[in-house]
């Protein structure tokens, strides 16, 4: 990174009222900067980064010890080259909060969702992408690469069904699997070609706590997302002599989830013989989701550690009880993690 140790210049400037002092300060009344005029101009995430057309970001990241009339002292001290990261399941959830995130931390973003119509929206590009449908694949991926060529991959999209492992349909397994699983390894085969082709890059999938454990009644999420841990380790063995590195996210839960991508097995009724117990474990699952950690604070975790050099391969996200599941299930007998889990999702009277 550089730093500015003097005068911005006289093209920098903000929103509303800015002047820049004879020490270097840029005054104004919030934190985001924008090019005034010239081939440069650009537009600028909620936290300062500068989107112009010589892919050069700059970030507002310092504050002056003092305020005037409301108005904030920033200093500009820092710029890093843009590059471009391309997020699946960008619409909603996790997937929105990561994406906006990355825009914040100066990446140009080309969004992908289900939902989307092609344009900009928000400092991002969006574009239509279902991740189940092979040619909606390719073109998501040539329209954006006619865009920017990606230097990351975040693929965040998914769903889950609720229902016992006997009544959850054949066809909901492969839905869940078809979404989580099968939607990855379709939009890797897709820009894999173009990362080697660049020399390298990363590549970040969106696993789960559930992927290292299982939790009663998500068995087709805990399945797909088991599946995606098993792929990665061998993904990140065949990308590393390319430069390709690979980063499973494990998120515990978040205040971001959306009833309509968690839908329930059709067969699940009052009738069922797991009614009472399935009952008891979706009110907790529904529980510790809308009490669940800051979204926010995991989007701009991710959007730091992508910023590093090299990258983990796992990166957990979860709450100190959540980390502690994880180590009581590695370490403990099955015999034992189940009378925890059982303890904790099902109530005695269920």
């Amino acid at each position: 990174m550089l730093s500015y140790g003097g005068r911005i210049g006289s093209n920098a400037g903000a929103t509303g009222t800015s002047v820049l002092d004879p020490f270097g300060w840029l005054v104004f009344k919030n934190a985001v900067i924008r090019r005034q005029s010239g081939s440069n101009a650009g537009a600028t995430g909620a936290f300062g980064w500068l989107a112009s057309e010589n892919a050069v970001s700059i970030k507002v990241i310092q504050k002056a010890p003092e305020e005037s009339l409301g108005s904030t002292f920033l200093r500009v001290v820092s710029e890093k080259p843009m590059k471009t990261v391309w997020v699946t399941g960008a619409s909603s959830g996790l997937g929105l909060h990561t994406a906006m995130a990355l825009r914040d931390d100066g990446w140009q973003v080309i969004a992908g969702a289900r939902s989307f119509t092609d344009g900009q929206r928000d400092g991002m590009t969006c574009l239509q992408l279902d991740v189940t449908d092979g040619e909606s694949v390719r073109d998501f991926c040539r329209k954006a690469e006619e865009i920017s060529p990606p230097d990351a991959l975040v693929q965040c999209a998914g769903m889950l069904v609720l229902g016992s492992c006997e009544e959850t349909s054949a066809e909901e397994f492969r839905r869940v699997m078809d979404t989580n699983y099968l939607g990855m390894v379709r939009m890797n085969r897709a820009v894999l070609p173009l990362l080697r082709a660049r020399g390298g890059g990363k590549i970040v999938m969106f696993s789960s706590i559930n992927g290292l454990l299982g939790i009663p009644f998500q068995s087709a999420y805990t399945a797909s997302k088991h599946a995606i841990e098993g792929y990665a380790e061998c993904l990140a063995l065949e990308g590393k002599p390319f430069g390709i590195q690979v980063m499973l996210v494990e998120p515990g839960d978040h205040r971001s989830g959306s009833d309509k991508y968690r839908p329930h097995a059709a067969a699940m009724t009052e009738e069922s013989p797991y009614a009472a117990e399935y009952r008891s474990a979706t009110e907790r699952i529904h529980r510790d989701e809308s009490c669940g950690s800051d979204p926010d604070r995991l989007g701009r975790k991710i959007a730091r550690t992508l910023d590093r050099k090299r990258i983990p391969f796992r990166k957990r996200i979860a709450s100190a009880d959540q980390h502690f599941a994880v180590y009581i299930h590695r370490f403990l007998g099955a015999r034992i993690n189940g009378a925890v889990l059982r303890k904790y999702y099902i109530r005695r009277n269920a």
